[in-house]
C-alpha cells in the first residue's frame, strides 16, 4: 500500500468563549473532514510528549519517525532549505534584521522588522563582514525577507541561547550556554564571540546611512540581528532505508525544503495561493500525481491554518479551516483503496491567549482498507477523544502507519545489518 500523509499544521487549538466554548474546528463546519471520520480510525496525537508546545520543525520530524536525539536543530534545515553549503564542523542560526533602542544599557526590540524593505535589508546587509572573534570565524549570509544565515566555525557548539525572545517590547537576551552539556569551553566561547559579533553588527547598523535616514523618514532602523535555532548538522540515516518508502514531500518553506533533503525525500515546491480551496487542491493533486508517478509515501503540508490561529482571532481560523475542508470533497475517490490515508496535525495552535503554540493533543483519522472503522462521525478535538486509535504520540505514527500498509517487520528478526521497524524489499541471498 501507498500513503497519503497530511498535516495541517497548527490545527488543533482551545475552546473560544465566541465560539460557544468549541474550539475553530469544532465549531467550523467540514462536512468532507467529518465524511473521512467516519471513514477510518480516529485518536488524539501529541507530537511529543501532553503539555509540550512544539515547533513545526521538530514536531515533523518526530511524525517522520526520527527522535530527538537525531534532532539537529531547525537552523540547519533552514541553511539547507536556502541551498547553502554546510559541513559536520559549522554551527548555524536564524539571523534576522530588527529595530532595537538603547534602554538602561540593554538593547529592548522596538519592532521586529517584519514588512522592512528588501532591498534595504540587502543594502544593510553587504556591510556586515565577515569576522573572527578569539578563533570563532563569523559569517551573516543574508537570504530574503529581512532573514539570513550566521555561520560559525573554529571550535564552535550548538548548545547555547537564542538572542531572540519572539516578541516586542522585551529585551534582546543576552546568549549563554545551556547547561547539563558536554562541552562546556566550546559553548562558553560560541555564546562570547556571537555575543560580541552582535554587539559590533549593532554599533555598526546604529549609525549606517540608510537607519539614519529612515529615522529622519519617521521609519525605525533595521538595526540589529536577532538569532534563534543555533543548530549542528548531523548524519541521518534517509527515509528510505529507515522505512522503506520512497517519499517526496508537497510543500513550500524553506524550512520544508531543509528538513526534505536531510532526511532524502524529494521536494515538491508550490508556492502558496490566495484562495484558500484551490491551494489546498493544488497540494491534493500534486499528491496523488506523484502516487501514481513512482512514489509510494507523499506527505502533504498546509500552514494555513497555523498562520490564521497566529493573527489570535478564533472566527477567523474557524472560517479557514472551513474553506480548507472544501477542498476534501473528492479526497476518497481521488486516491484508490490501495492507499492509506492519513490526515492529521503536527501541534495545537491557540487562536487566543498569548502562546505561540500549545501542548494540547490534535485529531488524527486514518483510512485505509485494513483500518479498523471506529464509531466517530466528527473530525474535532473532543469527538476524536473517543476513536479507535486513543491517544497516540509522534513516535507512534510511523509504526502504525507500516503496519497498515503491510510492511511492518516481524519484531526481533534481522534480515539486514541495519535494525529498521519495515520488512526489507530486498535481502542479500544465501549462496551455495
Amino acid at each position: 500500500m501507498k500513503v497519503l500523509f497530511v498535516t495541517l499544521d497548527g490545527l488543533g487549538d482551545r475552546p473560544a468563549p465566541e465560539l460557544d466554548r468549541k474550539t475553530p474546528l469544532e465549531a467550523a463546519h467540514t462536512p468532507n473532514l467529518n465524511k473521512l471520520a467516519s471513514c477510518g480510525i480516529t485518536g488524539l496525537l501529541n507530537s511529543f510528549s501532553p503539555g509540550i508546545a512544539p515547533g513545526s520543525d521538530a514536531a515533523h520530524f518526530v511524525l517522520f519517525g526520527y527522535s530527538l536525539d537525531e534532532f539537529p536543530g531547525r537552523g540547519v534545515f533552514e541553511a539547507v532549505g536556502e541551498g547553502l553549503d554546510l559541513n559536520f564542523e559549522e554551527v548555524v542560526l536564524r539571523a534576522s534584521f530588527a529595530s532595537v533602542a538603547e534602554e538602561n544599557g540593554c538593547l529592548k526590540i522596538v519592532s521586529r522588522g517584519i514588512g522592512a524593505e528588501e532591498e534595504v535589508c540587502r543594502q544593510l546587509a553587504k556591510d556586515i563582514l565577515d569576522d573572527e572573534i578569539e578563533g570563532v570565524n563569523i559569517r551573516f549570509v543574508y537570504n530574503s525577507k529581512r532573514q539570513g544565515i550566521i555561520f560559525l566555525s573554529g571550535g564552535v557548539s550548538p548548545d547555547i541561547t537564542d538572542s531572540d525572545p519572539f516578541c516586542n517590547d522585551l529585551p534582546v537576551i543576552k546568549i549563554q550556554l545551556m547547561l547539563d552539556i558536554k562541552n562546556k569551553k566550546k559553548a562558553e566561547v560560541t555564546a562570547h564571540a556571537l555575543n560580541t559579533y552582535l554587539r559590533k553588527v549593532y554599533f555598526k547598523l546604529k549609525d549606517h546611512p540608510i537607519n539614519i535616514g529612515r529615522i529622519k523618514r519617521g521609519l525605525p532602523p533595521l538595526n540589529f540581528l536577532l538569532t534563534k535555532w543555533a543548530s549542528g548538522r548531523k548524519r541521518l540515516t534517509s527515509f528510505s532505508d529507515k522505512f522503506g518508502f520512497k517519499a517526496a514531500m508537497v510543500a513550500s518553506s524553506v524550512l520544508f525544503k531543509g528538513m526534505a533533503s536531510e532526511i532524502g525525500m524529494d521536494f515538491i515546491e508550490l508556492l502558496y495561493l490566495e484562495d484558500v480551496h484551490k491551494d489546498m487542491k493544488r497540494r491534493l493533486k500534486a499528491a496523488s500525481d506523484a502516487l501514481n508517478g513512482g512514489y509510494d509515501f507523499v506527505h502533504v503540508h498546509t500552514k494555513v491554518p497555523d498562520e490564521a490561529a497566529h493573527t489570535k482571532n478564533p472566527l477567523f481560523k474557524k472560517e479557514v479551516i472551513e474553506k480548507l475542508d472544501t477542498a476534501f470533497d473528492t479526497i476518497l475517490s481521488d486516491f484508490d483503496d490501495d492507499t492509506l490515508i492519513v490526515v492529521t496535525s503536527d501541534h495545537s495552535t491557540p487562536s487566543s491567549g498569548s502562546l505561540i503554540h500549545s501542548g494540547e493533543p490534535v485529531p488524527i483519522v486514518i483510512i485505509g482498507r485494513t483500518v479498523r472503522v471506529d464509531d466517530i462521525k466528527e473530525f474535532g478535538e473532543r469527538a476524536c477523544l473517543r476513536g479507535g486509535l486513543g491517544r497516540i504520540e509522534g513516535r507512534n505514527l510511523m509504526n502504525i502507519i507500516l503496519n497498515l500498509t503491510d510492511r511492518a517487520k516481524y519484531f526481533g528478526s534481522r534480515p539486514v545489518p541495519l535494525d529498521t521497524s519495515h520488512r526489507p524489499s530486498k535481502i542479500n541471498p544465501f549462496k551455495i
